[in-house]
């Protein structure tokens, strides 16, 4: 072997030997427990992850954690306040379960020292794992600047505040799973979120302004899938890229689904329930397959977009059920071979107003489906999950 072959495997060898160093192994890991009542290693949240190294575990017990911490954001040096800040990668934070671990203060608490207050943030670079709490009564009560996984957890917001609750930006392939949403405000994007996957969660709001899910500033490659959103003025914005599956809108003031900006969007199995204005694609692309549309006050379908829908019921329950107002070259509304409540095409076609004549809804089915209250139900009912 050659001299200078041996010393490039010498110095392979030595890189693997400083990477090894760099990340410690599974046996080298600690455990780290919080407890209030001092039976752990630490009684506050913050004083563990200090102390705590990559590839280590916090588990924090039951009660209400409420110490503010005023740092700056490693992502670009500004001020805030906030009960937990994950700042190193590769740490696993763990609950009591979000019945039994709150991050928190006990009233609401929008600012400390002058800063915007938050219960938890994952900053800049500090990939981590954080399961089975409580977050509430912050500004921000979740910010995300990393990937991660956010499972198992509850937010509820304080019901006079008119933010968002969970925002992700300046980072990819976050996680966001099993999460229960109480008049929370919802999830939003800023700049920079990429690959998000929201999944079985359950968004519950009074409000008349908070959209449920909002994925703002075009983010690329997202998911939500498995998730019922109730109530607010809408349940998904979607302005990125990506698709939606097997979600339940309901009880939405204003638009259940709408698509804005540059967005192409795949939705398949949805259940969109009755509200002004079930779909709405004020530009982008939306495919739509194999789901139910219950009807809207103004319309049930708004686009000024290219809409594709397939196999799915576009009912109709007094208002119009298209407004198509798509007029660029190559810009269609295409309906083709959808259920529409009726077998008689005279009046699909009164329901239909087609300003610029892009609207394709033949050959349709002509299955009739009632749309009754107990026929909408039992349709209805093919959507729920045990």
């Amino acid at each position: 072997m050659s001299a200078q072959r041996m010393k490039s495997i010498l110095s392979l060898v030595a890189l693997v030997g400083i990477a090894a160093a760099t990340f410690p192994s599974p046996s080298e890991a600690r455990t780290w427990r919080v407890e209030q009542d001092g039976s752990g290693n630490f009684t506050i949240i913050q004083d563990a992850l200090d102390a705590a190294a990559p590839g280590d575990s916090v588990l924090i017990g039951p009660g209400r954690f409420d110490t503010m911490h005023v740092r700056n954001l490693l992502l670009n040096g500004v001020t805030a306040a906030s009960v937990i800040w994950v700042r190193k990668p590769g740490l696993t934070l763990i609950g009591s379960g979000p019945e039994s671990t709150v991050i928190g203060p006990p009233t609401y608490l929008g600012e400390f020292e002058g800063e915007s207050t938050a219960s938890l943030t994952v900053d800049a670079g500090a990939s981590c794992e954080v399961r089975g709490m409580w977050f509430e009564n912050t500004r921000f009560e979740v910010n995300v600047y990393a990937s991660m996984l956010l499972e198992d957890c509850k937010v509820t917001r304080d019901p006079f505040r008119t933010d968002h609750s969970i925002f992700v930006g300046f980072c990819s392939g976050v996680t966001i799973r099993g999460m229960e949403m109480i008049d929370s405000g919802g999830i939003n994007t800023i700049p920079g979120a990429s690959n998000l996957l929201i999944e079985d969660c359950t968004i519950e709001d009074d409000s008349d302004w908070t959209v449920g899910i909002q994925l703002s500033n075009n983010p690329p490659n997202c998911t939500i899938r498995n998730s019922t959103l109730q109530g607010g003025a809408g349940a998904i914005q979607y302005s990125g890229t990506g698709s939606v599956e097997d979600c339940i809108m309901i009880g939405q003031t204003d638009v259940a689904l709408s698509v804005v900006g540059s967005a192409h969007l795949i939705a398949r199995r949805c259940f969109l329930g009755f509200t002004r204005r079930p779909v709405s694609v004020s530009s982008g692309r939306l495919e739509l397959y194999d789901s139910l549309l219950e009807g809207g006050s103004g319309e049930t379908i708004y686009s000024s977009g290219h809409v594709y829908v397939r196999g799915s019921h576009i009912l109709n329950v007094g208002g119009l059920s298209v407004r198509g107002r798509a007029s660029s070259v190559g810009e269609f509304i295409d309906l083709r071979y959808n259920w529409w409540g009726t077998s008689d095409p005279d009046q699909i076609q009164d329901w239909i107003d087609d300003r610029f004549g892009t609207v394709l809804w033949e050959p349709f089915n002509d299955m009739p489906i009632s749309t009754e209250p107990s026929s909408v139900s039992e349709l209805k009912g093919k959507f729920r999950r045990d």
